[in-house]
């Protein structure tokens, strides 16, 4: 093959234009390649785009490679060219190179070999296609014999070629993948021209090449060269916006997962690892203990020497724990001066005693806080798995329990979780009890909550919020009943009754205000959620597309498919879906590349910290620069003073909700937002 391919180069070619069309098919087989892999590493989309614009590359690579080796070839006699066939050997390039790239990309194992052999195949159709825009006084003849090895030279490089990159690592798999490719090309093209033979004929019509030949294969370079530098270029830029998306989620998710002030794991983080040992617990039959610790006269230090000392105290004690931890133990801090610790592997109860003492006797101790001594002590409790719950949900409350006893007794002092001490459980049961009567009693009603646009302050539309109005107890929040309600289950029946409520209330409005209502995780595990809203907006007549559902990232963690099915067919109804609480969870921009949402919304701890830490700041300036990348318009939860509205507008952010618009009220007193009057409104609250 060596002295075949010299012999084939040296005689009858315009070396010139040979060492053009060489370089081209270098530099084209590398860029093709590295464009290749590119798109392998991508996923979902963005590998069949670059699967695209790698075929574009090899494409125009193998055309200009055999075009100006054509133009090379000197079969001695004059010589013009045809425009059609080339432009035909270029479309044929593309198209096969397509072809391959797209069956390359499957994982199956013969993957490489069909695709070896089409872009075999596309190499000899290009190839045949450039020769044959050669005009001549006379016709070319072929040698079908001749043609065998150049076929299979085209054929073996190919198969070669995408064994290489799919087997060897990046750089080698370039750089061989790459060498396959031209030595496929340019044995085809060189050892095929030895298979063509000339044969003049002077009364044949000939007609001359309007342009020069060199001009001809250097703008076919020029072309080739272009697309190389474009596509390159955009591979590039990918590269480096992938990188700083991959920078951004990375913190992200540190900020998602840990406290911004000590560094340590938050409460997401913690619940997630407490999760993870229970069940490792419950395989091998090991124990697990849950440390509850909380700092005593923590407020009176906060009053006394002020927020940034308060600051510095808890940095200093989370220091503290942390040392004196041991391998396998987590600390993490969920709010104000309360830190969990989770024990594991070791016997209990004595792991766990022995661990409270130790943390006792470090924190008992004065901490020089910027050249103040502060005097610290803490309380302990213990909740131990599974003598005392077997899941999250019930070991911190049982943890807790056992902390409030540690106080009240004896400050600076630890308790383990004891029955009697779960009033808070019982009470728990007799709510349950309660609820579902409640109910039928028409004890439940809804309060709406005022938005309004972040620039002018003109209400947009209502948050419909649930509220118990026990008759014993008085207006019940529904923070200590909802989580009651998806424990047991009885929140598909109650958010059914608060759905249907809302949309009629809407309904009846003068003015087409929008109505946002909360959508529960369970919700979307039981019962038809789908034929539910369909029903409601069937029977009140409300517009599909003034209600809004709002929900949080949990109604998409336990099964993301069948979730975001539900919420497309919610979306066929034609209601809003709203993202509620972003920025608390991790995947939450996974979750928007997933659904197209209609509304963002800022949880309100985000609100709350905005002019108190930076890191708040910069979170919201991400998610409302998101909104707006996104076309989604963004709501701001939690909204209590001018200084946070007067931000939030300079954002751009759409939206605003929480107490500086308006307090969640009975409708009622809003009905002069909805197109009453104010003698109307005082007739109904009256």
């Amino acid at each position: 093959m060596h002295e075949q391919l010299t012999a084939a180069v040296t005689s009858g070619h315009d070396h010139r234009l040979v060492l053009l069309a060489t370089s081209l098919c270098v530099f084209g087989a590398i860029a093709a390649t590295r464009v290749l892999q590119f798109a392998l590493s991508s996923t979902g989309s963005r590998r069949h785009i670059w699967t695209a614009a790698a075929a574009l590359v090899g494409g125009v690579a193998i055309w200009a490679t055999f075009l100006i080796a054509t133009f090379a070839f000197n079969p001695g006699v004059a010589v013009s060219y045809a425009i059609l066939p080339a432009l035909m050997s270029l479309a044929a390039a593309i198209v096969m190179t397509g072809l391959a790239f797209a069956v390359f990309t499957r994982r199956e194992a013969w993957a490489p070999i069909l695709a070896g052999a089409l872009l075999g195949y596309g190499f000899a159709t290009a190839d045949f296609l450039s020769l044959s825009s050669l005009q001549i006084a006379g016709h070319f003849a072929w040698d079908a014999t001749a043609l065998v090895m150049p076929l299979v030279y085209a054929f073996g490089f190919s198969v070669l070629a995408f064994l290489a990159i799919r087997g060897l690592p990046n750089d080698r798999g370039l750089l061989s993948g790459s060498v396959a490719l031209v030595a496929g090309a340019l044995t085809l093209h060189f050892t095929g021209t030895d298979a063509l033979s000339v044969v003049a004929d002077p009364a044949a019509h000939f007609v001359p090449s309007p342009v020069p030949n060199a001009i001809f294969a250097a703008a076919a370079a020029v072309v080739a060269c272009f697309v190389f530098a474009i596509v390159l270029v955009c591979v590039v830029c990918d590269q480096y916006m992938a990188a700083g998306r991959a920078e951004a989620e990375r913190r992200l998710h540190y900020m998602t997962y840990h406290d911004p002030l000590t560094g340590l794991p938050n409460r997401a983080f913690l619940n997630d690892a407490l999760r993870a040992r229970l069940e490792e617990a419950e395989r091998v039959g090991g124990q697990v203990a849950l440390l509850a610790v909380n700092l005593d006269r923590f407020k009176q230090i906060n009053d006394i020497f002020g927020h940034q000392a308060g600051d510095n105290l808890l940095r200093s004690v989370a220091s503290t724990i942390g040392g004196e931890l041991r391998a396998g133990e987590i600390l993490a801090r969920v709010g104000g001066d309360e830190f969990l610790v989770v024990q594991s592997g070791v016997a209990q109860p004595e792991g766990a005693e022995h661990l409270a003492r130790r943390l006792l006797d470090s924190l008992a101790r004065d901490i020089d806080v910027e050249g103040t001594t502060l005097s610290t002590a803490a309380s302990i409790g213990i909740a131990l798995y599974p003598r005392d719950g077997e899941t999250v949900t019930s070991l911190h409350p049982n943890a807790d329990a056992a902390l409030s006893r540690a106080k009240e007794e004896l400050r600076g002092s630890y308790r383990f979780f004891e029955p009697e001490m779960d009033l808070q459980l019982r009470a728990r049961r007799q709510l349950q009890m309660d609820m579902r009567d409640a109910l039928k009693r028409d004890e439940f009603c809804l309060y709406y909550q005022p938005q309004a646009e972040t620039l002018t302050g003109v209400i947009s539309g209502f948050e419909a919020l649930v509220r118990w109005e026990h008759p014993k107890r008085g207006l019940i929040s529904p923070s200590d009943f909802v989580p009651e309600a998806e424990e047991n289950g009885f929140i598909v029946e109650l958010g059914e009754f608060v759905l249907r409520t809302a949309c009629k209330e809407a309904a009846s409005w003068a003015k087409p205000l929008a109505i946002s209502v909360n959508l529960s995780p369970v919700q979307f595990q039981h019962g038809d959620l789908v034929e539910t809203v369909r029903q409601v907006l069937r029977e009140t007549g409300l517009d599909p597309e003034r209600l809004e559902l709002e929900i949080t990232e949990s109604v998409l963690i336990d099964d993301i498919s069948r979730a975001l099915d539900i919420l497309k067919q919610l979306k066929g109804l034609g209601v809003l879906v709203a993202m509620d609480d972003f920025g608390t969870g991790y995947s939450s921009l996974a979750y928007l590349q997933a659904f197209p949402f209609d509304r963002i919304k800022i949880d309100r701890s985000f609100i709350a910290a905005l002019h108190e830490n930076k890191h708040s700041e910069a979170i919201i300036r991400a998610i409302v620069g998101l909104g707006r990348g996104l076309d989604v318009p963004v709501t701001a939860e939690g909204v209590e003073t001018q200084a946070q509205q007067a931000f939030l507008a300079e954002l751009d952010c759409a939206e605003i909700q929480g107490y500086l618009i308006g307090k969640p009220q009975p409708i009622g007193l809003l009905a002069p937002h909805l197109g009453g009057d104010e003698k109307k409104a005082t007739k109904q609250v009256a």
